[in-house]
């Protein structure tokens, strides 16, 4: 049942970004081609004077990606809140499904968002910038191959970090569900209780990062987590980020825990 609700969810997903993940992968293509580019003399390409259509195509992507990331944020808010808290939630807590297998739909649902978006804009950049293009001509990917063949410590650490980053986005998006279900706990004022539940989980969140021993690893922000790795050893940098990890599922598990909790005892529906 749990992989209903995500085919479903999912469907939902697509009628949101149907249209603007492929829209933002054309005009970068035809800003790609309108935009003219000449050689640097170093094997790089720099773009000469934009013409009309390129600057068109350049404020018009511009647009589109931010339209992009701001749908996410707002999809994610709108679709849990209006499938598990609004007058869809009295049809959904109908289904013979447990609380928990509707959070993980939407959570994997908002997840898959997120990444298809943060990979249609690195696209976007890449054929805009020519960087694809590059790669391939002048054997940069063959090099980087190379490189990480010769150094396989650098691969875990990669993976390890991605692992970190995905974590670290699950853990935003929870604190976010979380916020609007104790939001709803209250009869008014929701959207301030909501913004003051968000506001305290992360200042609380940031507060402990700071005072964990991960913290010499660079610095980590909510909701569009960095995070930077200095040369300081193989084994401490993966030690330090699998701390991180730790860190952040425990955060994500408590934030699972207390909305999993009120949408099974303490539901509040519109």
């Amino acid at each position: 049942m749990l992989w209903k609700l995500v085919k479903y969810d999912c469907r939902a997903m697509m009628k949101q970004f149907g249209l603007i993940w492929p829209a933002a992968i054309l005009v970068s293509l035809f800003t790609r081609f309108v935009l003219p580019f000449e050689s640097d003399g170093q094997g790089g390409k720099l773009i000469t004077s934009p013409n009309t259509a390129g600057i068109i195509g350049l404020v018009s992507l511009s647009i589109i990606l931010v339209a992009m990331f701001v749908l996410v944020i707002v999809f994610l808010v709108n679709r849990y809140n209006k499938s598990l808290l609004s007058d869809e939630g009295y049809l959904m807590h109908t289904l013979p499904v447990a609380s928990w297998q509707l959070i993980i739909s939407k959570l994997l649902c908002g997840l898959i968002a997120i990444l298809i978006s943060i990979i249609v804009a690195i696209a976007t950049i890449l054929f805009v910038t020519s960087i694809a293009e590059s790669l391939w001509t002048e054997g940069i990917m063959r090099v980087a191959f190379e490189a990480l063949a010769a150094q396989p410590h650098i691969i875990l650490q990669i993976i390890v970090f991605i692992i970190l980053m995905i974590a670290t986005t699950v853990q935003d998006i929870l604190l976010i569900y979380t916020s609007i279900t104790v939001g709803h706990l209250v009869s008014r004022f929701k959207s301030i209780a909501i913004g003051g539940t968000l506001i305290a989980g992360m200042s609380v969140i940031t507060r402990l990062r700071l005072l964990l021993p991960w913290s010499s690893l660079g610095t980590t922000n909510d909701l569009g987590s960095s995070l930077t790795i200095p040369s300081q050893g193989d084994d401490m940098n993966i030690s330090l980020i699998c701390m991180a990890l730790l860190f952040t599922l425990v955060v994500s598990a408590i934030c699972f825990f207390i909305t999993n909790y009120i949408l099974k005892r303490k539901l509040n529906l519109e």
